[in-house]
C-alpha cells in the first residue's frame, strides 16, 4: 500500500492578505446589498403597508418589518387595513427608522434623531437598533443633554446608559442641581434625584474618610 501525499504551504503574510481581501470583498458585497435594499425602500414597488406621519405617507413591506420586529410581526398579522396612522413621532425620525429596517444603517446620527430612534427601537423591540442608539447616545452625553439621557436610561431600564449618565451627573452634581431641566426631571421622576443624591453623599463620605470605603 503506497500513500501519496501532497502538501501545500502558504506563508503567513500571504494567508493574512488573502483573508483581508476576502473580508473586504464581503464588505463590498454587503454594501451593495444594502444599497439595493435602500433603493427598494420608498420605491412603492409591491408595498403592502403604509404609515401616515404628519400628513405624509411612508410606504413599506410587511415582511421586512416583521423580520426585524416582533411587535411589527404581530401587528401585521392582526391588522386588516394597509394604512397606519402614527402620532407623536417626527416624520424624519420614522423615515430613518424604516430605512434602518432595510439597510441596517442609521442615516441621520444627529442627537434629535438618535433620541427618537432609541425610543422607537424600544417600542418596536428592534434590539440591534437599540444597542446602536445606546452607544451613539453616550457620545452626546454632556451638561446640556444629561437630563434627557438619564430620563431615557431610567424609563427603559438601560443599565449601561444609566451607569454612564449617573456617573456624569454625580461628577457635575453641584452645577446640575441649579439647572432648570434637572429640577423638572426630579419633579417628574423623584427616584432619579434620590438615587443620585445618595450616591453623591456616599462619594463625598468616601473622599473625606477613605479608610471607611476600602
Amino acid at each position: 500500500l503506497i500513500l501519496e501525499c501532497h502538501f501545500h504551504f502558504f506563508n503567513s503574510g500571504s494567508s493574512a492578505a488573502l483573508l483581508r481581501d476576502r473580508e473586504l470583498q464581503s464588505l463590498d458585497n454587503l454594501r451593495a446589498f444594502n444599497q439595493g435594499l435602500s433603493r427598494f425602500y420608498k420605491s412603492y414597488f409591491k408595498f403592502d403597508v403604509s404609515f401616515e406621519v404628519g400628513n405624509r405617507i411612508l410606504p413599506a413591506h410587511k415582511f421586512i418589518l416583521s423580520a426585524h420586529s416582533p411587535v411589527f410581526k404581530k401587528m401585521m398579522a392582526d391588522i386588516s387595513e394597509e394604512d397606519i396612522l402614527l402620532h407623536d413621532v417626527p416624520f424624519e425620525a420614522f423615515d430613518c427608522f424604516l430605512k434602518y429596517m432595510y439597510t441596517g444603517e442609521i442615516e441621520d446620527k444627529s442627537w434629535p434623531t438618535v433620541k427618537e430612534l432609541y425610543v422607537l427601537s424600544k417600542k418596536y423591540e428592534v434590539q440591534t437598533l437599540t444597542r446602536e442608539c445606546s452607544h451613539l447616545i453616550t457620545f452626546y452625553l454632556s451638561f446640556n443633554q444629561v437630563c434627557e439621557i438619564l430620563k431615557l436610561a431610567y424609563i427603559y431600564g438601560d443599565k449601561e446608559l444609566k451607569q454612564i449618565s449617573k456617573q456624569y451627573a454625580i461628577t457635575h452634581y453641584r452645577k446640575l442641581i441649579s439647572k432648570k431641566e434637572w429640577k423638572e426631571l426630579i419633579s417628574s421622576y423623584p427616584e432619579i434625584g434620590h438615587e443620585i443624591m445618595n450616591d453623591v453623599i456616599l462619594k463625598s463620605h468616601c473622599e473625606s474618610d477613605k479608610s471607611s470605603c476600602t
